[in-house]
């Protein structure tokens, strides 16, 4: 059996007889029942851990215009890993600000590391997977955001929850240490394109930055700008 990684549940307790009912937070668990997926011409060295959009299962991959992505990346020489994580939008998850999420999920990210052999090691996320994918790029050898979340209440379903710290890449300066691809879309009403511009802005020139006319949708041109820059990637 495969490891789980569990986060302490959180328990608000009535401070007194009339006090709303009490709130108890199931663990938020880390799964690593990844799929590892090895490349299907010469080994080019690299590994891409790929995270999708809110639902956490590794579905994203699996259909349509991301099946022909991954299978892109295979034929590039490309290992990969499709990577899950906790589905659901849960408040659990930032009524610390995100301490416990945050050290939960890096903690997952180094076990999977650890079990998937040496390569030159980059992660990739989507949307809700692209501020994952910024949560743990100090951990790899390279970083891929594309039109990531980069403050949770710029989602709609965690309207309301104002900033949580360390779900937010504006808090953590760390990130530009690491080579990374950073793309939004101009016209993004999803995940607030500008939110990803002013985040563009701060980092400095070992990110690559690169804006489209577009709203939430993944373009094919964003797909092909991503393969060119992991084929331009080099180990450190």
């Amino acid at each position: 059996m495969k490891p789980v990684w569990a986060i302490a549940a959180f328990v608000l307790l009535a401070a007194c007889d009339d006090a709303p009912p009490v709130l108890a937070c199931r663990p938020i668990a880390f799964t690593t029942d990844y799929e590892a997926l090895a490349p299907t011409a010469q080994p080019s060295g690299k590994q891409l851990f790929l995270f999708g959009d809110l639902g956490g299962d590794i579905s994203t991959w699996k259909q349509g215009r991301m099946r022909d992505f991954v299978d892109r990346l295979r034929a590039d020489g490309h290992a990969v890993v499709l990577m899950p994580y906790p589905a659901s939008p849960v408040r659990c998850y930032w009524l610390d600000g995100g301490e416990q999420y945050r050290e939960g999920f890096r903690a997952m990210l180094t076990t999977v590391k650890a079990q998937t052999g040496a390569a030159q090691k980059l992660i990739l996320g989507i949307s809700y997977g692209g501020l994952h994918a910024l949560m743990g790029a100090d951990l790899f050898d390279g970083w891929i955001a594309m039109q990531p979340v980069t403050r949770l209440d710029a989602l709609a379903e965690f309207r309301g929850v104002g900033d949580v710290p360390s779900f937010n890449p504006f808090h953590h300066p760390a990130l530009q240490e690491t080579p990374g691809l950073l793309q939004w879309g101009t016209r993004d009403g999803r995940v607030n394109g500008q939110l990803t511009a002013d985040l563009a802005s701060q980092l400095g020139a070992r990110v690559t930055k690169v804006r489209y006319d577009s709203d939430h949708t993944t373009t094919p041109a964003m797909l092909d700008d991503v393969r060119a820059w992991v084929v331009k990637q080099s180990r450190p």
